[in-house]
């Protein structure tokens, strides 16, 4: 999990929309995206990937954000956090269709994660597998229904 947050992390490095955000919004952002990547992986399959280890009293149910995260973390599972959630999907989204200027923009970061050294972690099924549009779909609604009831 902790290599996935540093390739995310490392991915924003080059998002405009990541200038001026807290080192640590930004980290809270990676940790929340990567639980979430990890329970849409768990319901697409049913044996664990190999890439990522889970441990066995986390195996049956992974929440995106549980109030402990909350507390030790000291962010809650605002518009805000989600919002940088979807600057990582979305450049996710970016490299995974291709283009000149996308592979150029994160080729260091994948090629960089992409070597033993950070167990192959860009290549993971986690990160290449994932139904990106289903994420931000979730994101995009949590962030709707939310700021519809904080206006009420």
């Amino acid at each position: 999990m902790e290599l996935i947050c540093c390739y995310l992390f490392e991915l924003s490095l080059t998002e405009l929309s990541a200038v001026g955000v807290a080192a640590s919004l930004r980290c809270a952002a990676a940790v929340r995206l990567v639980r979430q990547l990890l329970r849409m992986q768990r319901l697409r399959t049913t044996t664990p990937s190999p890439d990522v280890f889970i441990s066995p009293d986390n195996a049956s149910v992974i929440d995106d954000w549980p109030e402990t995260l909350t507390r030790s973390i000291g962010y809650e599972d605002t518009s805000q956090l989600r919002a940088m959630c979807l600057v990582y999907l979305r450049a996710l989204m970016r490299f995974r269709a291709g283009g000149a200027s996308c592979a150029e923009k994160y080729e260091a970061a994948f090629h960089k994660f992409s070597n033993r050294g950070y167990q192959c972690i860009a290549q993971s099924s986690t990160v290449q597998s994932c139904l990106y549009e289903v994420v931000e779909s979730s994101l995009c609604s949590v962030s709707t229904s939310s700021s519809t009831s904080q206006s009420s």
